[in-house]
């Protein structure tokens, strides 16, 4: 009986391990085909406050499970705004996974909307260990990584969503105490497709 409960537990953890190993690989397989293949934006007027907020309470419990805090500030005057919400979608989704793994257990992660002329930024802004100067140039490069086993495609996707849309990713970070990432992206959106 003994060697049968050793056995059943050695052959848990193998199960564990390969599971684990298959989500690693699907999570890199992903992020690769929607780099390649990302269809062309369709632009159409969202409320942008009211999504990202049902974005934020769809992450909470994650970031609960992690012991983090999530908060989403939204901007005043911010409402409609012309862009592919799938697209905008994934972007802050990949910018939220980022904080998450960079932040610490009881470190907070904040996302909030401003207004600014023609233009609605969204940021993501955590109290995690922040970005090295050398390298706040190179994160958003395809193939650039800081994390092991990372793709280098997360951030990357997030600057071609922003451009697509005829916006911007910036970034400023002070290792140690934190990194915002803020995504710029016109009012008026992109024009629709034919």
């Amino acid at each position: 009986l003994d060697a049968d409960s050793t056995r059943d537990k050695r052959t848990k953890k193998r199960l564990s391990t390969v599971e684990g190993e298959v989500r690693r690989l699907q999570t890199i397989l992903e992020e690769f085909l929607s780099y390649a293949r990302a269809p062309e934006p369709k632009s159409r007027p969202v409320n942008l406050n009211q999504k990202l907020q049902a974005l934020v309470d769809f992450q909470d419990l994650e970031m609960k499970e992690a012991e983090l805090s999530l908060r989403f500030y939204p901007g005043v005057g911010v409402s409609k705004v012309s862009c592919d919400w799938d697209h905008v979608q994934a972007a802050v989704g990949n910018l939220l996974r980022n904080a998450k793994e960079a932040t610490p257990a009881n470190g907070q992660i904040f996302v909030s909307t401003e207004l600014d002329g023609e233009f609605v930024v969204i940021r993501v802004t955590d109290t995690g260990s922040g970005i090295d100067e050398q390298q706040i140039e190179k994160v958003s490069e395809p193939y650039f990584s800081t994390k092991k086993g990372g793709t280098g495609l997360g951030l990357a996707t997030v600057r071609r969503v922003a451009e697509e849309h005829g916006g911007t990713l910036t970034t400023q970070s002070e290792p140690g105490k934190g990194t915002q990432f803020s995504l710029r992206l016109p009012v008026r959106g992109i024009d629709p497709a034919p």
